[in-house]
């Protein structure tokens, strides 16, 4: 019996090790926080050699992309005509998978191009069109795009702190010798793999925390008021006088789906 439990401690502190060192699997969405580590889709380890950068932010209406993309040959590409909408992007560019949902078969693509090319789809459909706009500048070695999506579309879901999306990024680099693809999220060669996606949580990791206690604390209270109204507060109370703005949520849910059971139970027995 104790090697059992020997064994099975090994298992969870090897399993955890295996979690610290998952790369690239979450970014925070606020100004100022650049994420970099885009690896060859070929496989997955090796850090490309022209640095790319993004950053995301947000506000009531729109999510805003910023990528800095590193290019020693971009000048060249200033003034390059700029394709019409829905063209793939045959030149250096931006590959942007979103999932706002977190559903894997309603995720989207976006594919935007240094020479403004501007391709979108859905799940592979490339007729489906969403609303969105792109900036790109271009500068002497490297160039800067902004992917500006507004929440209101239809597959979009509110950007507001704490709320969390399923995403990747990829660089698809044309203007060099050594042409190649990258990815951020470590997910193989294949971009289409929504369950490889990694997170987008929106906000600071302390104001994320914050809201959470806040919704917390209100729960504790409309939870507290609904069972005193549907006479069950005695029945709960020591459990509710142990709940904190600190506890996890799922406390909340036991409660709330056990008071569910009780009334059942009650209801049958009529």
């Amino acid at each position: 019996m104790p090697k059992i439990k020997f064994a099975a401690t090994i298992l969870a502190f090897s399993l955890l090790a295996g979690l610290l060192k998952a790369e690239n699997n979450l970014a925070y969405a606020f100004a100022g926080q650049w994420y970099e580590g885009f690896r060859y889709a070929r496989d997955n380890q090796t850090v490309i050699p022209f640095r790319t950068a993004f950053s995301v932010n947000f506000d009531e209406k729109f999510v805003y992309f910023n990528f800095r993309l590193e290019d020693p040959q971009v000048a060249k590409l200033r003034n390059l005509p700029t394709p019409p909408h829905g063209q793939w992007p045959k030149v250096d560019n931006v590959e942007l998978f979103l999932d706002p949902t977190g559903t894997s078969g309603n995720y989207f693509q976006l594919a935007a191009g240094v020479d403004g090319s501007m391709y979108d789809s859905r799940c592979l459909d490339g007729n489906w069109k969403t609303n969105w706009t792109t900036k790109v500048e271009i500068k002497d070695k490297e160039w800067l795009l902004t992917i500006t999506l507004p929440v209101d579309d239809p597959l979009m879901r509110p950007a507001c702190v704490g709320a969390n999306w399923r995403f990747n990024v990829c660089r698809n680099v044309k203007n060099s010798e050594d042409q190649y693809y990258s990815t951020w999220a470590l997910l193989g060669s294949d971009f289409h793999n929504p369950q490889g996606f990694a997170q987008l949580t929106f906000g600071r990791p302390e104001e994320i925390e914050a809201a959470r206690k806040e919704n917390m604390r209100s729960g504790i209270a409309n939870l507290t008021q609904n069972l005193q109204k549907r006479g069950l507060f005695d029945y709960f109370a020591e459990k509710l006088s142990c709940l904190t703005p600190e506890s996890p949520e799922f406390e909340l849910f036991d409660i709330q789906d056990e008071a569910l059971v009780i009334e059942n139970l009650r209801s049958l027995k009529k």
